[in-house]
């Protein structure tokens, strides 16, 4: 027999054992520490045995204490029978033994099938009692007598002595074993005659001694195997003359043979003779041919079935139970591997450990139990970690851990190897233990450990997968975490075992039994076959595709190894190899090279995403991708972004915007695999806080001179926008903290942007496409696209195993391009495909068609449909899982994919966002069903009863469905009042129906406030108010802090005012004043939920909401609008304006009805005010961010609604009369004044500068009037003294010669009275106090003031702390990316700069920008125009040039005049407008403008001063200068059309593009058109750039109204 076992031969080793049959540990289970098996050294020597040593007895106790100690770590067995496994047939002892008192797990038999072999029992007791001669006797008779039997059956025996008939382990004494050995030699030969005197010998195999322990003298059982082979006995027939004892009545006894031979054969469990001629000649002519041909027949198919055990069968059941019968190891699985410490042969070197054991590089272990503590020294660990990242840790990690994510997140599960050391770690000091010492201080964190990676909320139930590998003979703590498996996970259902070595595993296997079903393990083992064969078939299951090194070139143009480990540290990404899919192994095998081929391109037009092989084989002429038309445009984009210089952008960003199935995955990727092989390359598989950093690591990999590395080509899908500009934002940051200066760009970011399949180019992309930075691809094919797909499934047809294997079915989604995306195609097509089908599996379509449908990119985790798909737990898995028994049909529908956001499970989507859309309609159709119904069983479904971890997966993905509007910030084209599912079930069903969708997600999801937040939203459109104030409690119960749900609450009461009560405003209806009670009511309700989303908003730091603001005053000048039609006022705004601003004033017709409410409408003009301030500030202080067109949005919004806001508040607030009414006291006279001042529009900075923009004789006496005024009023307030500063800094920047400005000592005077004021006032801190007094304190000749250098410090500290704490910017550990609850549109803004330095005196030396901005401030952005800017002579003749020294690329020091020589101040740090980004920097003199930010002084247009000649040099600040500087003229005197003209055109030229494409689509459905509109279609491209014209004339007027600078 072969050393190689498989199933049935492991069986036929091992012996057989009954499933009912159990057994309980005993208190001889444990090898005694120390004892050596008994093995016979000298023959020659009489007494060669010799009892145990007294320390087995001393032991004993502690054998029991380790025992108790191990039934603690693992389950309790009581079962009652004790069974002891066989010693493998016709095998060496070796370290095996018996147990005394066992059973054995077999009984007397007769044969079966002549291989396995016949037991026959002597308990040989009496017998051993008696005198040697007379034992040997009886021992030659039994063995002979059944030898014979066994030979003439032809069938495989063993006789077993010291052995009850009921097969309990009885033992024997045996003082010499060479006698039996050489007596049964002996014997075997003379007692058998003939010719088969020489079979019989070779057939009968010499004794076999099995020590027995538990027993109190050393004992034994002599085992004799009878192996009849046909080569030494066909045609033989074995007579016996059996040797008898002659007792010693002569000389002396002796044993002597019987006279007569004897034929005996087996029948049933006995031996018996052949009597008679008749029987004997029966025999020997009829049956022993037989015999003789069963025989021959049985080992035929032994051999045949042994070398297939040690070539094929092995591998091919290693490979069935590590892949859970399938051919490849699923994604959907989790594998751990168990090992002990490698045999010291494999440890000599790290060569010998990659020899055999490199295969454990290429799985992806979620974890490893490690009893090596050397493992990190010289063992797998250190191995491991050659290609793959690991965390090391102890079992101790997962202890006392109550917060199950936070333990899932602290060991990065399970996207990295938990390399868990389970015995001590040499690198750390910790010792191995033994047994005892280790059940007492670490089995309890195995035990953790374990249950942590059995629950079903980690590893889900049934998708676990732990191998063994018996690496040596150290198994006994080993063995501990194999019953901690079984405990938890149910049985060996989901465990493997694999050993080279048969001993080991006999070792292994004897204590494995003893608490489990001995043919299930030996069912769930691999045993016998070599660590090499093992490394080959992983390697051949991984297939032969990979390449060995990863090849990434460098900016000398050569290329660098990417090394394995570093590649996979990079998480985040897909890194592109240059030498991608180039010399791999299977090239060399033409038959498996074709069928590979074949595969990717069959898997590629199914729906998959393209891989890199379809690029590769393409190139080689196969012509699996086409090219698209738009790739030329998109590749040149691209490139033009890879090589630009001198840009101060660290970031270059191309989109890529494409409907659902256009093909614009690929598209993208095909330019990524264009510009391998000259730039480095990645695709983000998903982004995490670390994702900028590993993209830099790429850049800078194995590269000295970082400032020469080009830029890395990034390919970001399946996020919105905003997240794409917080990864922009990230990258930018990491790149400043890593003090990256570079010539070129960091990163070129290829954005691929899904957009909906109904809407048309709209004003936003087509905005976009102005920059040169876009490309659009709808679901369109142009003639040549449609040819060529015609072309390919005709060569697809013509191929000989087209016809079955490219069956149109089986490539929905190439048929669907070929066929130009028609409707009707894919309708009929899914038709047929969904009558193949029945439940589950329509349900299970039903919901990943509806996640499909409205989650882009969605897919659902196999995992998560375990319950749905009625699978069992604790399954068997001795058939496949559910997912690979779905109907043909089902898959022709599904797509199997790698998730990498949950660590790269497999889950399901549907083959095609159309397919999804279709399976839909048409299921809701066949259950005639709405979808609000669909969504309602779609909760109510059993995916939401997993335990897996992936269900956080779909409940997000469910969320976002119920939730997540459509929003221009987001980068969709449109804004919506809800998600697309809640807008369709509003729109083609009812409010109620999408309010009950959301109430049962509300009830499935108890925790997300802002689905109940949703709830009411629905309610206050469909205008139930009771119920939406009911749902906007509800939520704000569970988040009371949240602005955005505070907000909610006020719309309730805000939408319930207007329903209510605006048709009296709209119609001029006259109100009572009891009647416009419940309106205050209703409006003072709302207001105090806005002033409470607005201390929420403060509050956060991670929010950025001005709703509760814009709130506030909407409701209130709603209610004023409200009151304005009550009889006493009767549309008198005067009268309403008195009863408002002055306490005193009430009317008898309102004093009673309104008496709780006077105190509160009186106090409307300050908490109005505040508001408008807030807003005022807000857009004042933040410029808008460069490139960021959504965030430039947002500000000119809350711009346009300040506007409104301020109108109302100065008809309501602000006094109109000229002249203020006689009897007014001196008190109540200031308030008038100021009153005066809001309504002349003099009562904030913003408002103030508003009118110098003016640049009109009537804003001159509007701010002349302003001054006067606040001038006049005594004492004066904050409201006077900011805004008397304020306009005489406008007037002087509007006319220097105006008479009656204040001096700049004055100003002084009334900024340090301001921050008096501001320091004592209950109002929050303000900039202006500070913002003012770093203006005039800055050190300068012929100040005119005297200079406090401690309070322009102050200042300066003051203006920067105020203005950060209003920016509420965070900065998080990783470089700067912010940690935001709601993420923000954007990169940090940067602060307006109004003010400049000049060359004139006292006020005169502060100029505003208007007095210098060229006529499109927009070309400002450009670094050409703003060269022009800042060396014009309209610059040069009015601002300062100051001098000062770079501190940093960041910072200059700026020389303080005023200091003499302390020279420990004599410098002002000054931030850089722009960093310095040259290579090579120094500190070194430069000269400088300076400008006043809210923020502080920064520096402008920075360049070396150049000593020797005296003059200014141009310093590097991005672009290289030109040579030349063009003239900045010509652009002055255009002529300038109006705004709503452009705007005219604009919607004139989006609907002529809405026509074109209705056309478009009348002609796909086959429709003939006439000439003129075949006319319009052809005019597309021309209508498309005239649309683009306008967007830049309308961009160019919107900047030209912008206060922004850069």
């Amino acid at each position: 027999m072969s050393k190689d076992v498989n199933d049935d031969s492991t069986s036929q080793y091992y012996g057989k054992l009954n499933r009912d049959d159990t057994t309980v540990i005993s208190d001889e289970d444990r090898t005694i520490e120390g004892e050596k098996l008994f093995e016979d050294k000298d023959e020659n020597k009489e007494d060669d045995v010799k009892p145990p040593t007294s320390r087995a007895k001393v032991n004993d106790q502690q054998q029991q204490d380790e025992h108790h100690q191990s039934i603690q770590l693992t389950q309790t067995y009581t079962q009652p029978v004790q069974q002891e496994e066989l010693r493998p047939f016709d095998k060496a002892v070796g370290p095996f033994y018996y147990r005394q008192h066992r059973i054995l797990n077999v009984i007397e038999t007769g044969r079966e099938n002549l291989i396995d072999p016949v037991h026959e029992f002597k308990e040989f007791t009496e017998a051993a009692q008696q005198p040697a001669l007379q034992q040997m006797q009886k021992f030659l008779f039994e063995t002979l007598r059944f030898a014979c039997g066994m030979l003439n059956t032809r069938s495989n025996g063993t006789i077993h002595f010291g052995i009850s008939d009921d097969a309990k382990i009885i033992g024997i004494p045996v003082s010499r074993k060479a006698e039996f050995e050489e007596k049964l030699g002996h014997y075997k030969e003379k007692c058998f005659q003939g010719t088969a005197t020489k079979a019989a010998a070779d057939c009968i195999r010499p004794p076999k001694f099995v020590l027995v322990k538990g027993a109190s003298t050393v004992l034994y059982v002599i085992e004799i195997d009878v192996v009849p082979s046909i080569a030494h006995c066909k045609g033989k027939s074995f007579l016996v003359k059996l040797p008898s004892f002659q007792p010693a009545e002569s000389k002396s006894a002796k044993i002597t043979l019987e006279k007569e031979e004897v034929l005996f054969v087996r029948k049933e469990s006995s031996t018996i003779s052949l009597k008679g001629l008749n029987q004997l000649a029966e025999f020997i002519q009829n049956q022993m041919p037989t015999l003789d041909a069963e025989r021959e027949s049985a080992e035929k198919q032994a051999v045949i079935f042994t070398r297939q055990t040690s070539t094929t069968s092995l591998a091919e059941k290693f490979i069935r139970l590590l892949c859970c019968n399938q051919k490849t190891l699923d994604a959907s699985f989790f594998p751990i591997l168990v090992v002990n410490t490698p045999e010291e042969k494999f440890k000599e070197s790290l060569n010998s450990l990659r020899e055999s054991f490199r295969f454990l590089q290429d799985i992806d272990w979620v974890a490893v139990f490690d009893f090596d503590p050397r493992s990190l020294e010289d063992g797998l660990c250190n191995l491991y970690r050659e290609k793959k990242d690991n965390i090391l840790g102890d079992p101790s990690t997962f202890g006392g851990k109550s917060d199950l994510s936070e333990l899932m997140n602290e060991v990065q599960f399970p996207e990295v190897t938990s390399w868990i050391f389970c015995n001590g770690r040499a690198h750390v000091g910790e010792c191995p233990l033994n047994r005892m010492d280790w059940n007492r201080e670490r089995s309890r964190g195995i035990k953790d450990a374990v249950r942590f990676f059995c629950r079903e909320n980690v590893v889900p139930a049934g998708r676990a997968i732990v191998v063994f590998c018996l690496l040596s003979d150290e198994i006994e703590l080993m063995l501990e975490v194999f019953f901690e498996f079984h405990s938890f996970l149910g049985g060996v259902d989901y465990l493997m075992c694999v050993s080279e070595s048969h001993d080991t595993f006999y070792s292994w296997m004897k204590e494995v039994a003893q608490k489990c079903d001995r043919e299930e393990v030996l069912d769930r083992s691999v045993v016998g076959m070599p660590w090499d064969e093992v490394q080959e078939e992983v390697l051949r299951m991984k297939g032969l595709s990979h390449e060995s090194q990863c090849f990434i070139p460098t900016p000398a143009g050569s290329r660098r190894v990417l090394k394995d480990r570093d590649k996979n540290m990079l998480r985040d990404l897909e890194v592109i190899s240059q030498n991608e899919c180039d010399s791999t192994p299977i090239e060399k095998d033409k038959e498996a090279f074709e069928i590979f081929r074949k595969e990717k391109e069959l898997q590629f037009y199914k729906g998959h995403k393209v891989e890199w092989w379809n690029f590769w084989f393409t190139d080689r002429h196969y012509n699996q991708v086409l090219q698209r038309e738009k790739f030329d445009d998109l590749k040149d984009k691209v490139y033009d972004k890879l090589k630009l210089k001198d840009s101060e952008l660290r970031m270059g960003t191309v989109t890529l915007y494409h409907q659902p199935g256009a093909g614009g995955s690929t598209l993208a990727r095909h330019v990524l695999w264009h510009c391998r092989k000259k730039y480095r390359c990645c695709v983000v598989k998903k982004v995490t806080e670390d994702t900028c950093n590993q993209i830099l690591k790429l850049r800078d990999y194995g590269e000295q001179n970082t400032e020469l590395c080009l830029p890395v080509l990034v390919l970001v899908e399946d996020i919105d926008e905003m997240e794409l500009r917080d990864l922009c934002a990230g990258i930018e940051s990491a790149t400043a903290h890593r003090g990256i200066r570079c010539a070129s760009l960091v990163s070129v970011v290829l954005y691929c942007k899904m957009r909906d399949l109904e809407t048309p180019p709209t004003t936003r992309s087509s905005r976009l496409a102005t920059s040169g930075d876009f490309v659009l691809l709808d679901q369109e094919l142009s003639e040549g696209e449609c040819n060529w797909f015609t072309m390919k499934l005709k060569s697809l047809e013509d191929d000989p195993e087209g016809l079955e294997m490219y069956d149109p079915r089986h490539m929905i989604s190439f048929m669907i391009l070929k066929e130009n995306f028609n409707p009707d195609y894919v309708k009929k097509t899914v038709k047929g495909i969904l009558e193949g089908i029945d439940r589950p599996e329509k349900s299970l379509l039903k919901y990943i068609a509806l996640l499909n449908s409205y989650v882009a990119d969605s897919s659902v985790a196999v995992a998560c449909c375990d319950c749905l798909m009625g699978i069992s737990h604790f399954n068997v898995r001795k058939n496949q899982d559910w997912e690979f028994l779905l109907s043909k049909s089902a898959k022709l529908l599904l797509l199997e994919m790698q998730k990498f956001s949950l660590g790269s499970v497999k889950a399901f989507k549907m083959v095609h966002p159309l397919v999804a859309k279709e399976v839909l309609d048409q299921l809701k159709a066949q259950d005639c069903q709405s979808m609000s119904q669909v969504a309602l069983e779609f909760l109510k479904s059993k995916l939401f009863q997993t335990k897996s971890y992936a269900k956080k997966d779909l409940v997000e993905m469910t969320t976002e469905m119920l939730k997540k509007r459509k929003k221009v910030e987001y980068g969709d084209d449109y804004t919506t009042a809800f998600s697309p599912l809640i807008d369709n079930i509003i729109s083609c069903e009812s409010y109620h129906s999408a309010a009950e969708v959301l109430i049962e997600g509300s009830s499935c999801f108890t925790e997300d406030s802002f689905l109940t937040q949703q709830i009411a939203r629905v309610y206050i459109k469909a205008k139930d108010f009771e119920k939406a104030r009911t749902f906007a409690k509800k939520a704000v119960d569970k988040n009371p802090t949240n602005s955005f749900i505070l907000d909610t609450l006020g719309q309730v009461y805000k939408e319930q005012l207007m329903s209510k009560y605006m048709r009296y405003v709209s119609y001029g209806e006259i109100l009572t004043p009891a009647d416009a009670v419940d309106a205050i009511v209703l409006a003072f309700h709302a207001m105090d939920s806005f002033r409470q989303s607005q201390d929420a908003n403060e509050k956060d730091y991670n929010a950025d909401n001005e709703a509760g603001y814009h709130g506030e005053l909407s409701v209130c000048f709603k209610l004023l609008d409200i009151l304005m039609q009550v009889d006493e006022f009767s549309s008198q705004e005067k009268k309403l304006r008195r009863y408002l601003t002055i306490e005193e004033d009430k009317p008898p017709s309102i004093a009673l009805p309104w008496a709780v409410h006077h105190k509160d409408l009186k106090s409307l003009k300050l908490t109005v005010g505040q508001s408008l301030e807030w807003i005022a500030d807000y857009v004042t202080t933040f410029k808008s961010a460069p490139n960021n067109d959504y965030d430039n949005l947002r500000l000119r919004r809350i711009k346009g609604n300040y506007f409104d806001h301020y109108d109302n508040y100065r008809k309501y607030f602000g006094e109109q009369d000229s002249s203020p009414p006689p009897e007014l006291e001196a008190k109540d006279l200031n308030e008038w004044r100021r009153r005066r001042v809001i309504h002349l529009g003099g009562d904030h900075f913003r408002n103030i500068f508003e009118l110098v923009t003016e640049q009109t004789e009537e804003a001159k006496a509007k701010l002349l009037q302003i001054k006067n005024l606040l001038k006049e009023n005594e004492p004066r307030n904050y409201f006077d003294l900011k805004n008397l500063i304020s306009v005489n800094l406008a007037l002087s920047c509007l006319d220097s010669n105006i008479r009656g400005i204040a001096s700049c000592q004055e100003l002084f005077e009334m900024a340090k009275c301001l921050l008096q004021l501001s320091q004592v006032a209950e109002a929050r801190s303000d900039l202006y106090p500070y913002y003012f007094l770093s203006m005039f304190l800055w050190p300068r000749e012929d100040m005119k003031i005297e200079y406090h250098n401690l309070m322009f410090q102050d200042a300066l500290n003051g203006l920067k702390d105020c203005y950060q704490a209003r920016e509420k910017r965070m900065e998080s550990s990783q470089y700067g990316m912010r940690k935001m609850a709601r993420k923000w549109q954007g990169r940090p803004r940067k602060p307006i700069t109004l003010f400049f330095l000049s060359k004139g005196k006292g006020l005169q030396a502060f100029v505003h920008i208007s007095k210098l901005s060229v006529s499109n401030p927009a070309s400002l952005g450009k670094k050409d125009h703003r060269d022009r800017f800042w060396h014009s002579p309209r610059v040069n003749d009015c601002l300062l040039q100051l001098s000062g020294i770079l501190k940093d690329r960041n910072t200059l020091l700026a020389q303080n005049m005023m200091m003499g020589d302390d020279s420990n101040k004599r410098s002002i740090e000054v931030q850089l407008s722009i960093p310095i980004d040259s290579p090579g920097f120094s500190q070194e003199p430069v000269t400088f403008y300076l400008g006043f930010s809210w923020e502080g002084p920064v520096a402008y247009n920075v360049e070396r001063y150049n000593r020797h000649e005296g003059k200014a040099i141009d310093y590097p600040v991005g672009q290289k200068r030109q040579q030349k500087l063009e003239a900045d003229s010509g652009n002055e005197g255009k002529e300038r059309i109006r705004l709503e003209d452009l705007k005219k055109q604009q919607d004139k030229l989006n609907k002529k593009l809405q026509s074109i494409k209705d056309l478009k689509t009348r002609r796909r459905s086959g429709e003939t058109l006439e000439r003129n509109q075949i006319d319009k279609i052809k005019d597309e491209k021309n209508v498309r750039h005239q649309l683009e014209e306008v967007i830049k004339k309308i961009e160019g007027h919107w900047m030209e109204q912008s206060d922004d600078f850069t």
